[in-house]
């Protein structure tokens, strides 16, 4: 058997053509990969970006009761007139808590409207890491939530019973500018338990949704808990 050691012109065109081919479809997998990993990632980025305006607009609802019970103040000291009686001031009273009942009721329920158990399960399948924690951190949201509430109402029967013992230096109108002075109260209260209720939930979703492709699709990688 005899070799040709002889290189052709057609031998090299034939070996460029193969290894041309060989790096096309090289570069084709690459970037078929990398295609596959930019979707998958932009998926996980949006999963996160959902979950968390949902966390913010859960967080904030309960918070619509300040400005919602507004006209409920007023009603309130108009039913107590310039010359109140024990029954207006048991009715108006009455009025305050039932309408203040009434609201936290309604952001309850829209709360529940925004589904927030659910905005986070798409998350579990590839970032477990920002999936942990959410359920736990808006129970421990909505516990706070409740107890703001409930120091509102107990700061307004402290108004109205203040106005009953001094309602010779105490008009209705100091009654409306404090019971709007406990809204502003709980508003803040409401605010300061979200932030630190979701601290950690909101860092991990923003590391999440700021991270390269590489990193969401990696679920060894994590970003650092301190939100700080």
């Amino acid at each position: 058997m005899r070799f040709n050691g002889e290189v052709t012109f057609g031998n090299l065109l034939t070996s460029a053509t193969v290894i041309v081919a060989a790096l096309t479809l090289f570069l084709s997998l690459r970037q078929a990969r990398l295609q596959r990993r930019r979707e998958i990632a932009d998926a996980v980025r949006t999963a996160a970006a959902d979950a968390l305006a949902k966390l913010e607009r859960y967080a904030r609802l309960p918070g619509a009761v300040a400005d919602r019970v507004q006209g409920l103040i007023i009603e309130t000291t108009r039913m107590l007139g310039a010359k109140p009686q024990v029954d207006d001031l048991r009715k108006a009273r009455d009025h305050l808590w039932s309408g203040l009942l009434r609201e936290w009721q309604e952001a309850r329920t829209a709360q529940r409207a925004e589904e927030v158990e659910l905005a986070h399960v798409r998350l579990l399948g590839r970032r477990p890491d920002a999936y942990d924690g959410v359920a736990d951190s808006v129970a421990a949201l909505d516990e706070g939530a409740l107890r703001c509430f409930e120091e509102l109402l107990e700061a307004a029967q402290g108004a109205i019973r203040r106005y009953e013992r001094d309602r010779a230096r105490y008009w209705a109108e100091d009654l409306g500018n404090e019971l709007r002075a406990e809204l502003a109260r709980y508003r803040q209260a409401l605010e300061s338990n979200a932030d630190q209720c979701l601290a950690t939930v909101r860092h991990r979703l923003r590391a999440v949704v700021a991270g390269e492709d590489a990193q969401v699709v990696d679920r060894t990688w994590h970003a650092t808990d301190d939100p700080r």
